[in-house]
């Protein structure tokens, strides 16, 4: 049996992914190496000597040399490493002793620093993310200071604060000889630049063994791709810009693709491409094929366009969630839209309206969606004359007169999660202008699905409290609102008895041609309004949170894990309301038994009356690991903590088991004595996920 775990055990591991040292600079030559400049200081080698503190000392922990700062400030910036998109649990590591020369009362001070800056952009610009001082005349070596000095990047270039304690000279357990930066997984690049500061003679920073590591990630294999795709495409066109909406088909994510031309290029699986609403500004598809959406939304507004000019559009549905790697899309029977933007670009023009509110306060709660035209408007210049229910302006109009509404702006963007709206006098030339029927709404739209957006609207409220509405949007006939915009007329005209219901929106072209639609962003039939369903790993569960700003005649959340390959779910908690609520309230659920690896969820919202609507699906992967381990000293230190029911077991390189147990308390550390070599540490979590941890052991 020992055998058969042997050779089991080394073929998993050479099956998984391992800890890889993408780069290093030991001042050595060690490779792969990790080029640097540098100003100030100088390579060090040889011992320290017996009147040193440390005394007689390797002035290294590899090799023959380090890096030295004496009297002077050193600046080590070392070369831009890219390609790192395919390599998970990503961190920076370098050793640090501090040194008193030529006597046995120097050494490091609060004034002496060594600072690790990182640059995830080439360069360009640095994060200051970690501080070492001394203190005291502080001195260590690299193996007497056992000391860690670790943080996570944040880049918001406030460093992490390390220095020893309030008792002078040899440093141990406070003597930070190792410091350890992890790096978000998403960076694909990485530069890092090391700052030491010593300002006296008699003492010396020493740093060696700099190392880039990370885990490489498995094979990539595109899983199933979606079934259905995306239909119903409708578009409100402005002169530069268009809004266009659809119905998603079955992939968890979509790429929205524009172009000038009927193109036939189908995206690639493994590859993730980059959205950027201004057109022009996303990958490329193909030859002119600029992507401008790609996420799980339904919407997208498409800025950077040119007037009267034809335009063509696809969605291509792709299951998958890690980046250039299980990408899967569905690429036949897929649906081409075109659209023309307006010409008529020198005057305002009114582009739609929501004739049908979606509330039952119809006065507060409609809108007039008004482009302006090349120049500047005053809010003092705008007439608008609605079929029902007066007109509104600000020199004529008596109290129906025009304004802001700073308090519902704020919270339209909080909504949003985004500032999508604001208010200015005058209106700049070619903005979105959304004109509120009702001077403080009853409704907060959820515009959440245009986060974030490079589009500014800009917010008008007529001055009204009447909830009749502006619209006549029942009977027969046509309807018809006039508007004045800097003494040039506008009008629209509509049927209402074309209008499809609550949230029902016309559009108009040049011409004044109107085209009906329902705004399915503007629906919700529970009267629930949702934000920020999302999930996250935690402790090895899934952490479920979301929000509602408000709810009507609710009865429960189910919380579903879905296959949404075969259209099946299970619930795994259920959470029973209060059925009315106008208060912001925030929900959370755990699933203390997610499947390894991908794993989906969907909210299900289910009303006293038994009516049902089901929230967008998130995906997770339960097997994403950030897990490493490090040994100093007798001690294994785990990058993350164990829990309580976790189980360990280590084997060296042959597969021979070393030792095995079970964790009783939380912690990141376990006293172990290994010898030199690689050892395997499988560690299996309490929910029956099982890894495996290479770590390499050197004295």
């Amino acid at each position: 049996m020992k055998v058969i775990l042997s050779v089991s055990l080394l073929l998993l591991f050479h099956s998984i992914s391992a800890q890889t040292t993408i780069a290093i600079q030991d001042f050595d030559g060690g490779a792969p190496a990790w080029g640097f400049t540098n100003t100030g200081g100088a390579t060090v080698t040889g011992s320290s000597g017996t009147g040193d503190r440390p005394a007689s000392s390797m002035v290294y922990t590899s090799a023959t040399t380090s890096f030295g700062t004496v009297n002077t400030t050193s600046t080590v910036t070392f070369n831009n490493i890219s390609g790192l998109g395919t390599y998970t649990s990503k961190y920076v590591e370098f050793r640090l002793a501090s040194w008193s020369l030529g006597s046995t009362g120097n050494g490091a001070e609060t004034g002496d620093a060594v600072n690790l800056d990182i640059s995830l952009d080439g360069g360009t610009t640095y994060s200051n993310e970690i501080q070492v001082t001394g203190n005291l005349n502080a001195y260590w070596h690299y193996t007497t200071g056992t000391g860690l000095a670790t943080a996570v990047y944040d880049g918001n270039t406030t460093p992490v604060n390390f220095a020893p304690g309030g008792t002078a000279g040899n440093k141990t357990t406070d003597g930070y000889s190792t410091v350890h930066l992890d790096l978000p997984n998403s960076c694909t690049q990485v530069r890092i630049r090391i700052r030491s500061i010593n300002n006296s003679a008699s003492e010396r920073w020493t740093i060696d063994d700099v190392r880039l590591i990370g885990t490489l990630s498995a094979p990539c294999s595109p899983g199933a791709a979606p079934t259905t795709n995306a239909s119903t495409i409708t578009s409100t066109n402005f002169c530069t810009s268009a809004q266009i909406n659809f119905t998603a088909g079955n992939g968890t994510n979509r790429i929205g693709v524009v172009s000038l031309n009927n193109f036939s290029d189908t995206p690639v699986s493994s590859t993730n491409y980059a959205a950027n609403s201004t057109y022009g500004s996303g990958s490329l598809l193909g030859a002119g094929n600029y992507v401008v959406m790609n996420g799980s939304g339904n919407i997208v507004t498409i800025t950077g366009l040119t007037a009267g000019t034809t335009y063509y559009f696809k969605v291509f549905e792709y299951n998958g969630t890690s980046v250039n790697c299980d990408e899967s899309y569905l690429t036949t029977s897929v649906t081409t839209y075109s659209f023309t933007t307006q010409s008529n670009c020198n005057t305002p023009q009114i582009r739609s309206i929501l004739a049908d509110a979606c509330s039952s306060v119809e006065g507060l709660d409609e809108q007039v969606i008004i482009e302006n035209g090349s120049n500047p408007l005053s809010i003092n210049d705008i007439n608008l004359a609605f079929p029902s229910g007066g007109t509104y302006c600000n020199s004529g109009c008596g109290t129906n007169t025009l304004g802001n509404n700073a308090a519902y702006i704020n919270q339209l963007n909080t909504a949003a999660g985004c500032s999508l709206f604001t208010y200015a006098n005058p209106i700049p030339a070619g903005a979105i202008i959304v004109v509120f029927t009702g001077q403080t709404p009853s409704y907060v739209m959820d515009y959440s699905p245009q986060c974030p957006s490079t589009q500014q609207y800009y917010a008008v409220f007529c001055n009204n409290a009447d909830i009749s509405g502006r619209f006549a949007n029942s009977g027969t006939g046509t309807r018809t609102l006039n508007a004045v915009f800097a003494g040039t007329n506008e009008s629209v005209t509509y049927a209402p008895n074309s209008l499809g219901g609550n949230g029902s929106f016309i559009d108009f072209d040049d011409p004044g041609n109107p085209t009906y639609r329902v705004e399915p962003t503007c629906i919700y039939p529970l009267e629930v309004e949702l934000l920020n369903w999302q999930a996250s790993v935690m402790d090895h569960d899934v952490l479920l949170t979301w929000t509602t700003l408000s709810e009507t005649n609710l009865g429960k959340f189910d919380v579903l894990r879905v296959d949404p390959y075969h259209a099946t779910d299970e619930i795994v908690q259920t959470i029973y309301t209060t059925g009315n609520s106008d208060d912001r309230k925030e929900y959370s659920v755990v699933d203390t038994n997610p499947a390894p690896g991908m794993n989906y969820y969907q909210l299900s919202s289910v009303d006293r009356d038994g009516k049902q609507a089901r929230s967008a699906i998130v995906a997770i992967n339960t097997q994403t690991s950030e897990q490493y381990a490090r040994y100093l000293s007798g001690t294994v230190i785990f990058g993350k903590a164990l829990k309580k029911g976790d189980a360990v077991t280590f084997y060296n390189c042959e597969g021979k088991e070393i030792r095995s147990f079970e964790i009783n308390e939380n912690s990141n550390y376990i006293e172990q004595e290994l010898t030199s070599g690689i050892t395997l540490i499988r560690i299996t979590y309490r929910n029956g996920f099982s890894e495996i941890v290479r770590l390499p052991v050197t004295y």
